[in-house]
């Protein structure tokens, strides 16, 4: 037995691998968001990564200060300039405990689940 098969390998996404993807993800209760590398083990996939494929818009609005149109008007912003640069899919965290967070949805878009994200700023 090759013991090299007993570790994670990761390799670029191929159109092959989107239908077993998105089963396999599906089958865990996750869903398949724009993967761009495939990982496996033991000659199985064991999951996907997404790295760098959907652009994250982080943004903050004054709870008092802002309204909802003012949201509304912020996120056509951002909208436009992502879409005049080719991005299709984006993403917008957003708190339940956002003023905009009841309006969001409204938008069009979609609520993918609750995460907790993570900011990692690599020591020099």
């Amino acid at each position: 037995m090759n013991t090299l098969n007993k570790f994670a390998r990761i390799r670029p996404v191929v159109a092959a691998d989107f239908p077993v993807l998105e089963a396999l993800a599906k089958e865990d209760d996750h869903q398949l968001i724009a993967p761009s590398h495939v990982v496996e083990k033991d000659g199985n996939i064991i999951g996907f990564l997404s790295i760098a494929q959907i652009p994250n818009v982080l943004m903050w609005l004054h709870t008092e200060r802002a309204t909802p149109r003012d949201a509304a008007a912020v996120a056509n912003f951002f909208e436009c300039w992502l879409l005049d640069r080719g991005a299709r899919t984006f993403v917008v965290p957003c708190l339940e405990t956002s003023p905009f967070f009841p309006y969001i949805s409204q938008l069009d878009y979609v609520n993918i689940g609750k995460t907790n994200l993570f900011l990692k700023v690599p020591k020099e």
